[in-house]
Formats: structure tokens, C-alpha cells, sequence
């Protein structure tokens, strides 16, 4: 071998000539193992096997050459790539919630606002959407100018779409290229691609107008949801089935046995297919009914394996498409049949005598739906982040890819084919060939996996003059399967030049290994995408009432808990916040808040200046005000986690400092940090948010854990809350006016065993002595009223728990704590995690 030389034209070599192969392969991008060598007939080039007089019945949708094969492969290869990361783009749009912000819609767009005066135009229309009224109210404009900006992004990139596909269109059928049944085929893709952006508009529609009820949180319909995400699936199907079918028109058949078992895999791949898409369908209800923040555990859904209410609805078929529970239920059964019959559709075909790239492709779709399980598993448990949302949608999408990859690999022959093949070719147990004399060569392929450049090359028979080595990329969409396989990592090595393929040692880029042995292409410039919000500012400048937050901000809040308590739990120690001063004024007493804070900051490496009892030990009790008290201590830290005795001084306080203020609790106000472990815990040990009954007992006039729980509560939907108190300490009517007016059903009560029957959370507080004063005698008349002991626990349901913002008294008696439902012990280990969150995100950012 004395040269080497590289192109991207397939090429056969023959005994006299070097001849292009008129139909270019796609099949040949998988391994034999070493050692292993194969003859001729492993070229992927069907047609080449066909003899000359057979040649000309074989049906091809391209028949100006394999320059326009070539020309129009790419094109459609590039369209379906568009089509795939048009539905990316969609999710991501959906994920944050940007799918309403544009109230009218073109079918030719237009451009988006470029003045402020343009800006509060369009803020202005979004303010009349129930999404706004009811979900976003208060946001302000940047924060509508990101959402306005990500679906303006989406709608562009589909009409972009649309002109790529139109002109090389027009071009192609100009000059020629194209069978009428290629036309025909492409016309239709095309008017259903147009159809796209009605259906688009459509169910963006169903989104604008005013929910049913107020207690419903606006949102598209889950049917035309499915309905747009269907239609763009189909599309890409077609696209890459049809540009599969332009270089590839037969399927590769090389002997008579590989095509028996192709048919034996046939049989089995169109039912799995069919298992594929309807779970792919599933997956678009589960996003139309927002299913994947509830039941947020796994294998079973909450602390059963069936949910109770999974056919609550009437009639019984609107529980498959509307019913959250049902609806997850359903993608979860579908999505493990999927797993179990690609499973199985590789086990029993493993023995069967098939063509290598159909057993390559085999092994991979077993491997994809791993991953795609382990992806939506993964997206459960977190509740749907971002990242791993548009992740688990690009895996189905690679998934249904590599079926139908599969698909079109097994299918039938054609006739003339079929007669060309010589049945006297046959393959041994230990994948030998008896090779023909009149084969000009032999084949070999590299060693390699799915993440790999996919190279083969051809060696030169004796006879030939010696030309060397020739390297030929499988096409352009061939020459790297690992931005079809691995989404959305990007992957500028598409084409092999003398730049980015050589035989060296393995290359390394970003820590991974992208090729290993013979050839190697040079992956370059990959990249990562960052997860969403990561390294941007937090949002809050500081933590004063629970108000503040929505439910995007609590669930990224919830994520990086989660990430704090791998720390804890892991090494117990971060250098995070190395640096950092956190000072602590608590003007009343405290154990787990102060305590939980200052353990949080050493944790993640800072230090703590801190006070105990401020309201006697500080130059508070010389009449030094508030104000002066937060401006001296901001010169000495970084944040100031407080606690007074007055509602309302954490506000004051975050007026006059120039560093985060975080409320540890304002006297009767509130305390958002207990509200956010209290959802926390609540999510953890129930599994969801949404559905939920909660009874507040106790002291709920003067506690502030509850008033700042009942404003976190009402952000879910379908929350119901009993409020079970004595007279003196009834729920104030502004948390009962704001319950209202979010749509939360609630309903007072003074029966706590009733209730406790009822509830997934029974939250019971301490009657607050310091709180009344010189009247005693209310204390004792409200003090030992509602108890949970074991009467309680008998009636409350299996999965439901016991909470506590502690400390206690007597309210909940000693007996409950080994009783597995009873987790505020647990509820104040989470206040650690979220702290260690909070200080995290307001000191450094996401």
C-alpha cells in the first residue's frame, strides 16, 4: 500500500478498473471484529451485485446519475435534520413555557418588535392571555421579551425550513432529476409541512383562550398538542425514509440466506415499530396534560403501582387523554413494552443468519432504548428539567430514526434482485464466506462504536497495480452518525478531508474518546449545549415572601437542592462558596432555621459571622434601628440571613441593603424558606405537586410557615386545602382571599380526623405562647385541641405523611415518630439542601 488516498464517492474496485458504484451505499457503517475479513460481496452497494443485464430493471426515484443521487440524498438527509431540530426547538419552546407569548399568528411572519414602544405593544397583547392573568401575572418585560423570543425563534425556523426545502425543490425538478413518483412523494411532504404552521396555530390557539374553569391552568390542548407533534414526526419519517430510499434503492442482499433472515426480522420489526410510535404518540399527551410533574417517582407512582384515580374521569376514554394519572400511566406501560420488544426482537434474531449492518443496527436500536428509558426515568425523577425534557424528546426521535432505519434495511428486495442472487453464496456458523473467483476484492471495516466516524476501506487485489489505500466516507450523512445518534452534541466533521481523518493514535476531544484503530476522523469543535439558566444570574436579588416565586423558579430551586444533597451526602463538603461571609441576625430564637443556614455555608465552603438572640445581645437593645443594623453588617458579609420579630422587617431590610437579605421569618408575616423545604419534602415523599389535599392544623393565625406554605400551594393545580384551627387562631382572611382568587379549592373545618381520612399531607404547627401576649387565657383554650397521635395515624392513608416545621410540643405525641408517614424529622434535614441551594444561587447564580 504506498499512498493514501481520501474521497467521498463510494467507490468498487474491479479487476481492470476502478468503477463509482451507481447506487451509493448507506449500510457499511459497522465493524467486523478484528481479524475478520470479508469478501466482495460486503459492499454496500447492492446494485454492484446485480448483473449487467439486470441492472436496468431496478427502480430508482433519481435517474440522472450518482451525481444527482448524491445531490438530492443530502438535500433530504439535511431537511430531515432541519425537521428533527425543528421539534427540539419545539420542546424546549414548551419546556419554558414560551409557546404563548405570541397572541397572533402569519403564515408569512413578520419582524419581530425592535423599539420599546414595539415591545410594550406586544407585552400588552400578552397581558390580555389567561396565561398571563393567571400564571404570570407581575412578570415584567424582559422576562417576556426571553419566552416572546424563543417561540418567535420556533415559528422562524419552520419558515426557514420551508424556503430550504421549496428552492433545491424547484431546482431539482427543473433540471430533471426526479421520477414523477419521487415528485409526487416529496409535493405531499411539502403541503404537510406548509399544514404544519395552521396546526401550529391551531394549538396555539387552544392555549389563548379562557380555561373552562378558574381553577384551570391555561394550556394548549393536549389534542392538538399531539396532533402538531404527530404531523412533525410523520414528516420526518417520510423525509428520511424517502432520502433512505434515493441512495439506498435496494436493500443490501447479498445472498439468498440474508435475505430469508431479513425476513424473518421484517415480521417482527413492523409490530415493534408500530409499538415505537404510538409510545412516541403517548409522550406528546403526557407533554399536553403536563403529566411529567406529577408522580415524580419510580417504578411506582407515588406509593402504589395503579394510581386511585387513573379512571376518575367520564366517560372511561377521556382518561387516556386527559386524566394525568392515566396518561402517565399509559407512557409508562407503553415505554417498557417498547423496551421489552426491542429487547426481545434482538434476542430472537441474535442466531439468525443476516447481513452485518442489519445485526449493527439491531444492537444499536436495543442500545437507544436503554438510554431512552434511562432518559425518561432520569427526566421523572427530576421533574422535568429543561435538559433532560428536550434530551428524552430527541431519544424518542432517535429511536423511531433507527427503526426506521431498520425498517428500510429489511425490507423486500425487488424482483430483479432477488434473481441475481446466487444461492450458492452462503455464510458458515463462525461468519466465513466462500468467495467466488470472479469477485475482484475483498472488504474490510474498521472497529468502532456507535459514537464513531464510520470509515471503510478497500483493499487492492494482486493483480492490480498498486494505487494504495483508497478511504471512502459512506455519504455525507453516513460520514458521521454521531450527531444522528447523540443529540443535540454538534458535530462539525461531517466530510473527510486530508485535515480530519489520519491513522493514529485514538484522539481525545473534551475528554472523549472518538475513534480508536485504523482511520480516524477528527470530531471537531463539540460541543455541549449548557442546561437552561445555567450560569446566568438568579433571578431574586433576595428570599423575603413566598410570592416571589413561580413554578419555573421553584423547580429549578428543587434541581439544584437535589444537587446539593448529592454533595452533602457524597463528600459533605463543596468549595462553592469559598470566600463567602454569611452573617445571621436572629432577633428571635432559633434551632434548625439558624443552625441549618450556617451548617448550609460551611458546607459549601464559606464562613458565618453570627448572632444569637440580636434582640438582647446586639446594639439593638440600645435603640440602634433596623436600618442601621443591616447597613453596618452589610460592610462585614456577604448576605444577611435574618429573623425579627415585627412582619414586614424583612422587606424593610432588603430596601436599605446592597446585598442579598434572606427571611429566616418575620414575627407573624412569613417564612418563605420553610415554604420551599415544606413543598420539597412534599414533592419527595408524595411524589407530585399537583392533585394534592394538605390540611393546615393548629396555630394558623399567627403561623407563618403555613401562610407562606398556602401561597407556594396555590401555584399547583387541583390543590385542596383544609384549614383545621381553633376560633382563636383561624386562618386570616387574606390567605383565604388569595386561596380564591389563584382558583385553590378550600374549605375549613373543625374535624381533624375527618380531615386526616382525606389528606396526602396533614401539616400540624404549635400553638404560638408568644404570640398572645398577656391573654393566657386564649393559649390554653386553643393549646391541646388538635392532636395527631395514633387515632390520627389510623385513619390517614398509607401514603400520606405527617409535617412539621418544629418545634413541637405536644401537639403530635411521641409515639408517631417511628411511624414511617411521620417526616418532619426528615422535612427539616431537607431545609439544609434547599438553604445550601439558596445560597448558592444568590451568591454565585445558577
Amino acid at each position: 500500500m504506498s499512498s493514501l488516498n481520501l474521497t467521498i464517492r463510494t467507490t468498487i474496485f474491479s479487476r481492470k478498473k476502478v468503477q463509482p458504484c451507481r447506487h451509493a451505499a448507506f449500510y457499511g457503517f459497522r465493524s467486523l471484529h478484528k481479524g475478520f475479513s470479508f469478501p466482495s460481496s460486503r459492499r454496500m452497494c447492492t446494485a454492484a451485485s446485480i448483473s449487467p443485464s439486470a441492472k436496468e430493471g431496478v427502480k430508482l426515484l433519481v435517474t440522472a446519475g450518482p451525481h444527482a443521487q448524491k445531490m438530492v440524498g443530502i438535500w433530504l438527509f439535511g431537511s430531515a435534520a432541519w425537521v428533527f431540530s425543528m421539534v427540539i426547538l419545539g420542546g424546549v419552546t414548551r419546556l419554558t413555557r414560551s409557546g404563548l407569548s405570541m397572541t397572533d399568528w402569519k403564515f408569512t411572519g413578520g419582524l419581530p418588535p425592535i423599539s420599546d414602544e414595539e415591545w410594550l405593544v406586544e407585552f400588552e397583547k400578552y397581558k390580555q392571555s389567561p396565561e398571563y392573568k393567571l400564571v404570570n401575572k407581575g412578570m415584567n418585560i424582559e422576562d417576556f421579551k426571553f419566552i416572546y423570543w424563543m417561540e418567535y425563534a420556533h415559528r422562524m425556523w419552520g419558515r426557514g425550513l420551508g424556503i430550504m426545502f421549496a428552492l433545491p425543490f424547484s431546482y431539482f425538478v427543473r433540471k430533471g432529476y426526479m421520477t414523477v413518483q419521487l415528485g409526487m412523494r416529496l409535493s405531499a411532504l411539502f403541503a404537510l409541512g406548509a399544514g404544519q404552521g395552521f396546526i401550529g396555530w391551531w394549538m396555539v390557539k387552544s392555549g389563548l383562550e379562557e380555561p373552562a374553569s378558574e381553577y384551570v391552568q391555561p394550556r394548549v390542548s393536549p389534542y392538538r398538542l399531539a396532533a402538531h407533534l404527530t404531523s412533525a414526526f410523520g414528516i420526518y419519517c417520510g423525509l428520511l425514509w424517502t432520502g433512505l430510499s434515493v441512495v439506498m434503492p435496494e436493500p443490501p442482499s447479498v445472498t439468498v440466506a440474508w435475505v430469508r433472515g431479513a425476513a424473518k426480522i421484517r415480521r417482527l420489526v413492523i409490530p415493534v415499530s408500530f409499538v415505537v410510535g404510538i409510545t412516541a404518540v403517548s409522550g406528546a399527551f403526557v407533554a399536553g396534560n403536563d403529566a411529567g410533574h406529577a408522580f415524580n417517582t419510580f417504578p411506582k407512582m407515588g406509593d402504589t403501582w395503579i394510581p386511585e384515580d387513573i379512571s376518575s374521569m367520564e366517560p372511561i376514554t377521556r382518561n387516556f387523554f386527559e386524566n394525568t394519572a392515566t396518561v402517565q400511566f399509559d407512557h409508562r406501560i407503553l415505554a417498557t413494552a417498547t423496551l421489552l420488544s426491542i429487547s426481545g426482537m434482538w434476542w430472537v434474531t441474535r442466531k439468525l443468519d443476516i447481513h452485518p449492518a442489519i445485526r449493527s443496527l439491531l444492537g444499536s436500536t436495543m442500545g437507544m432504548a436503554g438510554i431512552q428509558v434511562t432518559l425518561g426515568i432520569s427526566t421523572l425523577l427530576s421533574y422535568v428539567p429543561v435538559s433532560l425534557g428536550s434530551a428524552h424528546q430527541a431519544g424518542a426521535l432517535t429511536l423511531l430514526s433507527l427503526m426506521i432505519l431498520l425498517s428500510h434495511t429489511v425490507r423486500k428486495p425487488s424482483p430483479v434482485l432477488l434473481k441475481s442472487l446466487s444461492s450458492s453464496i452462503t455464510r458458515t456458523a463462525n461468519a466465513q464466506s466462500v468467495v467466488p473467483k470472479t469477485l475482484p476484492c475483498q472488504t474490510l471495516f474498521f472497529e468502532g462504536f456507535l459514537s464513531e466516524c464510520f470509515l471503510s476501506r478497500v483493499l487492492e487485489t494482486e493483480e492490480e497495480e498498486a494505487v494504495g489505500l483508497k478511504v471512502t466516507a459512506i455519504s455525507s450523512i453516513k460520514a458521521c452518525l454521531y450527531q444522528l445518534l447523540f443529540p443535540p452534541v454538534q458535530h462539525t466533521g461531517l466530510f473527510l478531508n486530508q485535515q480530519n481523518a489520519t491513522r493514529s493514535a485514538p484522539i481525545r476531544e473534551n475528554g472523549k474518546i472518538l475513534h480508536r484503530g485504523g482511520y480516524q476522523c477528527r470530531a471537531l469543535d463539540i460541543k455541549t449545549p449548557s442546561s437552561f439558566l445555567a450560569g446566568e444570574k438568579f433571578q431574586l436579588d433576595d428570599v423575603i415572601e413566598a410570592q416571589q416565586f413561580d413554578l419555573d423558579i421553584l423547580n429549578a430551586i428543587f434541581e439544584v437542592a437535589r444537587e446539593m444533597e448529592n454533595i452533602e451526602k457524597r463528600s459533605g463538603q463543596s468549595e462553592i462558596l469559598k470566600g463567602y461571609l454569611m452573617s445571621t441576625l436572629f432577633y428571635e430564637p432559633s434551632t434548625r432555621t439558624r443552625l441549618s443556614f450556617e451548617s448550609a455555608m460551611k458546607r459549601l465552603g464559606g464562613e458565618v459571622l453570627t448572632t444569637e438572640n440580636a434582640r438582647e445581645f446586639s446594639s439593638a437593645a440600645k435603640g440602634e434601628t433596623l436600618e442601621d443594623t443591616i447597613r453596618t453588617v452589610e460592610g462585614y458579609s456577604d448576605i444577611i440571613v435574618m429573623r425579627h420579630f415585627e412582619s414586614g422587617a424583612a422587606r424593610r431590610a432588603a430596601g436599605t441593603a446592597s446585598i442579598p437579605i434572606i427571611n429566616a421569618g418575620d414575627g407573624p408575616g412569613q417564612h418563605p424558606t420553610q415554604a420551599l423545604l415544606d413543598v420539597y419534602t412534599i414533592e419527595r415523599e408524595i411524589g407530585k405537586l399537583d392533585g394534592i389535599k394538605v390540611g393546615l392544623v393548629g396555630d394558623l393565625a399567627n403561623g407563618r410557615t403555613v401562610r407562606s406554605l398556602a401561597y407556594l400551594l396555590a401555584k399547583y393545580r387541583d390543590v385542596k386545602i383544609y384549614l383545621v384551627s381553633p376560633d382563636v387562631v383561624k386562618m386570616k382572611d387574606d390567605i383565604k382571599d388569595y386561596l380564591t382568587s389563584k382558583g385553590v379549592e378550600w374549605e375549613e373545618s373543625a374535624d381533624l380526623i375527618e380531615v386526616a381520612s382525606k389528606c396526602d399531607v396533614v401539616y400540624q404547627t404549635r400553638i404560638q405562647k408568644e404570640r398572645f401576649g398577656e391573654r393566657i387565657d386564649l393559649y390554653e383554650e386553643a393549646r391541646g385541641k388538635y392532636i395527631v397521635d395514633q387515632t390520627v395515624l389510623d385513619v390517614m392513608q398509607k401514603h400520606a405523611v405527617v409535617m412539621h416545621p418544629l418545634p413541637r410540643l405536644d401537639e403530635i405525641t411521641v409515639d408517631v415518630d417511628t411511624d414511617p408517614r411521620a417526616a418532619y424529622f426528615r422535612q427539616a434535614k431537607n431545609g439544609l439542601y434547599i438553604r445550601m441551594a439558596l445560597l448558592k444561587l444568590l451568591l454565585v447564580g445558577w
